[in-house]
């Protein structure tokens, strides 16, 4: 049965789009799902903008595909357990994805959290015949996934791209940032944190930076693979003046970096452990881990890189 109550308007030049419960859609036909706004006299499938949209298998088949890619299952094992094609589970992860991401960014990416602490770091998977770089944020407080980006070279422009997903997600720039040695990092949380500053004059306004940024890093010295010294290194303190501890009372606890590392690790099987480790990380104890939880877009976008499975590192 199609509920005509939870559904909205997908036509964009109708006055209703995007409203819910305003009791302007009707059920159009039973047999095929489909909808009919009373407003415009548009008539749409009940799967329309989702991954499930004019799909020729059981939606319930998709779920459970999805899910297996997003733990790590190889292309090849679903394909012979389900009989599916290579190329339609292809295109179902590219469906998956981008609708979770989509999600993703409408209910955290909306400059309506506070974040008081974020962590941020990159990590590298082998994929085949290539490697890419994933770098993630997390809110400590909270735990929050705030997002993560994907890139073949570990590079300014991938530290910025993760940097204005923080930007986009917080409500107040006065945060602690506690970041690796990467000094993109820095140069990054400088530029975007500001504020413009509008005067009566003309032209583009000032940019000022946020005066309760707090921004540390942790520089790691490292000997044959191993991490041999930690360095806390205090790049802007604030006006607070208080760069010892974060608004929550943490300050840089490497916990929360290795748990990145760690929820990666677990549903990508192509991740290494945290950098200076000399094998893969532990698991973390019990799913319910606060570490964090890397969501399945991300798994899913990483896998379309190459369109292959991760192969696990040597």
């Amino acid at each position: 049965m199609v509920d005509p109550s939870i559904q909205f308007c997908h036509n964009p030049d109708c006055p209703a789009r995007g409203k819910v419960g305003e009791s302007n859609i009707g059920v159009h036909s039973q047999k095929d799902r489909r909808l009919k706004c009373e407003v415009c006299g548009k008539t749409f499938a009940a799967t329309k903008d989702t991954p499930f949209y004019r799909l020729h298998k059981a939606a319930d088949l998709m779920v459970i595909v999805l899910i297996l890619l997003c733990h790590g299952c190889p292309l090849q094992a679903i394909v012979a357990a389900f009989g599916l094609d290579e190329r339609t589970v292809a295109d179902w992860q590219a469906r998956g994805g981008q609708h979770c991401q989509r999600v993703h960014e409408q209910l955290v990416q909306q400059g309506q959290v506070e974040l008081q602490h974020v962590q941020a770091d990159e990590l590298w998977v082998k994929m085949v015949g290539k490697r890419v770089w994933m770098a993630m944020a997390l809110a400590v407080p909270s735990r929050l996934w705030l997002g993560g980006v994907i890139s073949v070279h570990r590079d300014t422009e991938l530290i910025t791209n993760l940097v204005k997903i923080v930007r986009s997600c917080t409500l107040n720039l006065d945060i602690l940032v506690c970041v690796d040695g990467l000094s993109s990092y820095v140069t990054a949380f400088l530029q975007l944190f500001r504020n413009p500053v509008h005067t009566s004059r003309r032209g583009r306004p000032r940019l000022v930076l946020a005066q309760g940024l707090m921004l540390g890093q942790v520089v790691k010295q490292y000997a044959q693979r191993r991490v041999v010294s930690v360095k806390h290194k205090v790049v802007r303190a604030g006006d607070a003046g208080s760069y010892r501890c974060s608004p929550g009372g943490h300050w840089w606890c490497e916990g929360y970096q290795h748990g990145l590392h760690r929820a990666a690790q677990r549903h990508l099987p192509g991740c290494p452990g945290p950098p200076g480790s000399s094998g893969p990380s532990p698991r973390p104890r019990g799913e319910g881990s606060h570490h964090g939880y890397v969501p399945g877009w991300l798994c899913l976008q990483l896998r379309l890189v190459s369109r292959e499975p991760p192969v696990a590192c040597s």
